[in-house]
């Protein structure tokens, strides 16, 4: 990201959920239709981060309370702004969230690695790249959208 450019992670607001829905319709590789509407009620639910590039909505990030753990539940970045360090930022600011509650663990579930799909492929590279580790995989085979379920882990506290 260049000079020039400027990044803020905000507290999501009911303002902003529109904008976290119009991202999520950016990335159909990643948010089918019934994930859209899933999001949709889950943002009345969750908590969650928005990022904002140059003061517009270009990432956001919810997540929920899980026993001893956050729990990532959603995650998007406009695809016109991949790869700029949003969903980097995002996940740093959930780390720390955690770790101001005194949470050691953040969650996060997403496609497991026997699905060839290369999006998701990425997904992954990107949380393992950021320390995420395998955590516990679950096979559904009912499910058409996901047949394996890869929960990951980060260990807190987080460093670069």
């Amino acid at each position: 990201m260049s000079a020039e450019h400027t990044l803020a992670i905000v507290r999501l607001q009911t303002a902003q959920h529109a904008a976290a829905l119009k991202i999520a319709r950016a990335l159909p590789q990643w948010f089918t239709v019934g994930g859209v509407r899933q999001l949709q009620a889950d943002l009345e639910q969750h908590s969650g981060f928005v990022a904002l590039f140059d003061k517009e909505p270009r990432g956001f990030l919810t997540w929920t309370p899980d026993a001893d753990a956050l729990r990532l539940s959603w995650m998007g970045v406009h695809p016109a702004h991949h790869r700029q360090g949003i969903g980097r930022h995002l996940v740093l600011s959930l780390a720390e969230e955690a770790c101001r509650r005194g949470i050691k663990r953040v969650l996060v579930d997403t496609l497991g690695d026997s699905v060839d799909y290369p999006p998701y492929a990425a997904t992954r590279r990107f949380y393992r790249a950021l320390g995420f580790r395998d955590h516990q995989r679950t096979f559904q085979p009912d499910n058409p959208e996901c047949k394996e379920n890869l929960t990951l882990l980060l260990r807190l506290p987080w460093t670069d």
